[in-house]
């Protein structure tokens, strides 16, 4: 299995946009409860489709991008 690579809110943001979904907000300068020492911020998307359906388009998005930055 390969390494797996948290995206920064930017990526996240830019995958969400090019998957075709709107932010509704974002916030740069929370943390998540395990990894205080980081900022890792979150966006919000409307509702409309499941969060399973939302996760994969992002997530295709976010492979395709960093495929193509490393060739």
């Amino acid at each position: 299995m390969g390494t797996i690579i948290i995206p920064s809110l930017k990526e996240l943001t830019e995958a969400a946009q090019a998957a075709g979904f709107e932010i509704t907000e974002t916030d740069e300068k929370v943390r998540f409860p395990r990894r205080p020492y980081v900022r890792s911020g979150y966006i919000v998307l409307p509702k409309g489709s499941s969060k399973t359906n939302i996760l994969n388009k992002i997530s295709e998005k976010l492979v395709s991008k960093r495929a193509k930055q490393t060739k």
